[in-house]
């Protein structure tokens, strides 16, 4: 019998996203436990980028294993001999790469370890690269000796791919630690904002890509100023589509409303400061931004797809609405922001939902519980 289990718990890259963020919800719950060891680990060209830098902030140790691309091979001859150095019992993917390259090594014979994979949403995309991950993924999910599902929407379309039902198991992402910041820190970033009206703040945390519904979002801005609806509206975060947004907003009558503040390690001073959070995603799996959300006490308005309806309830902690209805996002802005009391009562049920049902404790408990159990032997499928 093994006394403490090693996990090799690899991300496929360094950047911003539900792996990489979740790491830093559960890392301290998860190294305090005496049953297992966890080395965290990531592929990526260079030890540089948003994960690397958020560890180095944590003081999470964080293990860089050199991948300098899909068409580089090396990698499976890096990924067995750092298994091997390590003493790993268990290997432990969060990405389409990672299960594939840890699929081919088992295939190859060079390990023998049993592995787990964690589906952080399995999602659609026009990028070839992706789809072909996509695709190529079946195979390593069907054989796994365990596959973790996020959220309700994944757990399902897993089991449509065949992932055996005996080998499935739903964990939900935990909810981050919120800390209050000091009133003071809060009144000077809202100076240094410019924030100098009186009105309202709408909160948007994640990747500046059109499938987020950033366009949508500023469009539902724009739609509720016309109804003479005054607000703040500030986007945390980077991507592909930040210069196009900032250039949009530079000749809208809203410019002096919209602020684009770029990545943040921490946004829980942010979260302080928002009165309501959005996210108008097109597709989504469990996003850490709005269970960051919950633990900070906020009322939600979000887009029915993926995951968040596992986190926002329709009229209990915040809005549903359908991907792409920009008037049906205006009006659930609009109704929130007019209803201070029924904001302030949906934010206290956000936190309740993150404290009760989205614990970090719960989720480490779950996920000890399937390492204890792959390790058993003959656990692996055949």
């Amino acid at each position: 019998m093994i006394s403490k289990i090693r996990v090799l718990d690899i991300r496929d890259n360094p950047f911003l996203g539900g792996p990489s963020r979740g790491l830093f919800t559960s890392h301290k719950e998860i190294y305090s436990r005496p049953e297992v060891e966890i080395v965290n680990s990531v592929l990526a060209r260079e030890p540089e980028g948003w994960i690397f830098r958020r560890a180095a902030v944590e003081g999470v140790k964080l293990e860089w294993i050199r991948c300098s691309g899909p068409s580089d091979l090396r990698i499976l001859r890096n990924l067995e001999q750092f298994i091997r150095k390590n003493n790993i019992d268990v290997i432990h993917t969060r990405g389409y790469r990672g299960d594939l390259y840890v699929r081919t090594l088992l295939d190859l014979n060079w390990i023998k370890q049993p592995v787990v994979i964690t589906k952080h949403g399995v999602q659609s995309s026009t990028n070839w690269r992706v789809r072909l991950y996509a695709w190529l993924d079946h195979r390593p999910l069907r054989m796994a000796n365990r596959t973790i599902a996020v959220d309700t929407a994944t757990y399902n379309l897993l089991l449509s791919w065949r992932v055996p039902k005996d080998n499935l198991t739903l964990i939900s992402n935990p909810s981050p630690c919120f800390v209050q910041p000091d009133p003071q820190k809060l009144m000077n970033l809202r100076i240094k904002l410019g924030l100098q009206e009186p009105c309202p703040i709408v909160l948007f945390v994640a990747r500046m890509e059109r499938e987020k519904g950033i366009y949508d979002l500023l469009q539902a801005h724009e739609l509720l100023r016309k109804q003479g609806k005054r607000m703040y509206l500030l986007f945390v975060g980077d991507g592909s589509c930040r210069l196009d947004m900032e250039s949009k907003v530079a000749l809208n009558h809203n410019k002096e409303l919209i602020r684009f503040l770029g990545m943040q390690i921490n946004v829980d001073e942010y979260l302080a400061l928002s009165d309501l959070v959005v996210l108008p995603s097109y597709k989504e799996g469990m996003p850490n931004s709005l269970l960051e959300a919950m633990s900070a006490g906020k009322p939600i308005v979000a887009t029915q797809v993926g995951g968040i309806p596992d986190l926002v309830i329709d009229g209990e902690n915040g809005r549903l609405v359908p991907p792409g209805n920009i008037e049906g996002l205006a009006h659930a802005i609009g109704s929130q922001l007019d209803n201070p009391t029924c904001m302030r009562e949906m934010g206290i049920k956000s936190l309740k939902m993150a404290t009760d049902k989205f614990a970090v404790t719960k989720a480490v408990d779950a996920l000890i519980n399937v390492y204890k159990e792959v390790i058993k032997p003959a656990s692996r499928p055949t």
